[in-house]
């Protein structure tokens, strides 16, 4: 059991929600390499500015992303790093280096973003005189949970007189791993606004109860089951 990290069950109006599937995560990095120059003497059109650049390729990055989000809810693609080189005022950017995460619960898509954002680079890189390599970083496989826990713990809230609603977490759990080798279920309690990783994260004691007698009822069925 984990909270939710979104909004998607308060906004359903329901206690629990159980997990269909976990996201994988492709992680690339990109080199974005200009040229350094002095900010004064160094005309606009004459730039090959590394940040400016990068600038434009995450907003590239957030469009192709969108793009895929109209056939998949689990799709989302995020520049969440950035390192910039020499880094200083008076200095046009010479190297720029981003790390992305894409996610979703299909190969496919993940596979489709990817390509999205390499096209797009090696557009911006004839516009913009600059060189924009993509690496692979580290990926993770999307994972399924087991129906049969699926099941068990739709029913266990049924008995426990809670609303539920099945949906995929498109955070990393501990359990993408345990669903590699075994039956593998997971349980979402309601997040307060959806903050995740902040101390304004919490959710009501009510919340937890639920989530957790619906949890203990999963796990007694499956028991019995054997």
């Amino acid at each position: 059991m984990h909270i939710e990290q979104g909004t998607r069950l308060t906004e359903a109006g329901v206690g629990v929600g159980i997990v269909k599937s976990i996201v994988g995560i492709n992680n690339r990095e990109v080199t974005v390499a200009g040229e350094a120059a002095h900010a004064g003497s160094t005309p606009m059109l004459d730039r090959s500015d590394a940040l400016a650049a990068a600038a434009a390729s995450i907003l590239d990055l957030e469009s192709a992303a969108e793009e895929c989000a109209t056939g998949s809810e689990a799709a989302v693609g995020t520049t969440g790093k950035g390192d910039v080189s020499p880094n200083a005022r008076n200095i046009v950017p010479e190297e720029v280096q981003l790390q992305l995460d894409i996610r979703d619960v299909s190969h496919e898509t993940m596979d489709r973003l990817v390509d999205r954002c390499r096209s797009r680079l090696a557009r911006l890189q004839r516009r913009r005189d600059v060189e924009t390599p993509l690496e692979r970083y580290r990926d993770s496989e999307p994972s399924q949970m087991s129906e049969r826990c699926i099941s068990a713990a739709g029913a266990a809230a049924e008995a426990c007189g809670s609303d539920a609603i099945r949906l995929h977490s498109g955070a990393m759990h501990d359990t993408a791993n345990v669903a590699a080798v075994t039956d593998a279920g997971l349980l979402f309690a309601p997040s307060e606004g959806g903050v995740s990783h902040s101390l304004r994260e919490w959710t009501d004691w009510e919340g937890c109860a639920v989530a957790t007698a619906v949890l203990a009822e999963t796990v007694r069925s499956l028991a019995r089951r054997g």
